[in-house]
């Protein structure tokens, strides 16, 4: 398997993985706004703390998409400068 498709199913894997907890963010907070249904104290902070927990799953899947990308991107740039490096000794030494 080549880096190049394994970048591609990072890439991928990081988007779904962030637009469905995107989703399920907004979900959430339009069900903590609009309905309502009980005043407890306990829902409340359950929910709040299941918003809490969203947005941190959120965040995290955001930075590992940004660290692999990084990353990938970094190991790609050395392999393009090895490629354009001459590695071999130069004739001058054997003469």
């Amino acid at each position: 398997m080549l880096v190049n498709d394994t970048d591609d199913f990072l890439m991928f894997h990081n988007a779904g993985a962030f637009f469905c907890q995107l989703f399920n963010g907004i979900l959430f907070l339009y069900d903590f706004i609009f309905f309502r249904a009980t005043y407890e104290p306990v829902i409340i902070i359950m929910r709040a703390f299941w918003m809490f927990g969203t947005f941190f799953g959120l965040a995290v899947t955001t930075a590992g998409g940004i660290m692999v990308n990084h990353y990938v991107s970094a190991y790609a740039s050395c392999l393009l400068c090895a490629q354009n490096v001459d590695l071999r000794m130069p004739d001058i030494m054997f003469e």
